[in-house]
């Protein structure tokens, strides 16, 4: 089993949590580190200033389903010139540790706005 930390669409009542369907639910958290960009229907984060934090949910899941969701992240495996997203094992603000996918060059998407809150459920980035 992994631990996985998602902030965008895989979240609860999103439009790709049904790839969590079979997977156990943790709990919320934060992470500290990562900056959200919003991107109009997902967001993407990366890591930026050591106070800027993101809200996850933390769910737990099999084998399948993490390659199920790499498959819709675009990660084809480590250093892989082709990610669109990477993966990356982080350390949540309550101490635990788990998946996230991340960008590497924000730099590549110009122009898009911040969320500040770094909650993609937050009514102040829509």
């Amino acid at each position: 089993m992994h631990r996985l930390f998602v902030y965008g669409t895989l979240r609860k009542n999103q439009n790709n949590n049904y790839y969590l369907k079979n997977s156990q639910f943790e709990g919320l958290d934060s992470i500290k580190g990562f900056i959200m960009l919003d991107f109009g229907d997902y967001p993407m984060i990366f890591e930026a200033g050591a106070e800027d934090i993101i809200i996850v949910e933390i769910f737990e899941v099999d084998e399948y389903t993490l390659k199920r969701i790499d498959i819709l992240e675009g990660y084809k495996g480590d250093f892989n010139i082709n990610n669109l997203y990477s993966r990356k094992i982080v350390e949540s603000m309550s101490g635990l540790s788990g998946y996230i996918y991340t960008i590497e060059s924000p730099d590549k998407f110009p122009g898009l706005n911040i969320i500040k809150s770094g909650d993609w459920l937050s009514k102040s980035h829509k």
